[in-house]
């Protein structure tokens, strides 16, 4: 009579083994979605961030040159001032 126990051990052994392989192989494939997944997040965060600063710069541009106006508005009009006192002796406020 042969001793099966030995068989099944190793039958057993290769059993938990394979299952332990497929199990490993989910656990890497759930991981690499979870790890793809941030990434993806991360890029459109990225973007968003970029659009946020492109569109900050874009305003700040606007406000620059608004302020610039403004400050040719007044210094004309502090020349114009000038022009008025010492032309025609109209102090203005």
């Amino acid at each position: 009579m042969e001793d099966t126990s030995l068989v099944d051990i190793e039958n057993n052994l290769k059993f938990f083994s394979d299952n332990n392989n497929n199990n490993n192989a989910k656990i890497v494939d759930e991981i690499k979605n979870s790890i793809n997944f941030r990434i993806q997040k991360h890029r459109e965060f990225i973007k968003k961030s970029k659009a946020v600063i492109i569109d900050n710069i874009d305003y700040l541009s606007i406000v620059e040159s608004e302020t610039n106006k403004i400050i040719a508005r007044k210094n004309k009009i502090i020349e114009l001032r000038e022009l008025a006192e010492y032309s025609f002796g109209i102090k203005l406020i």
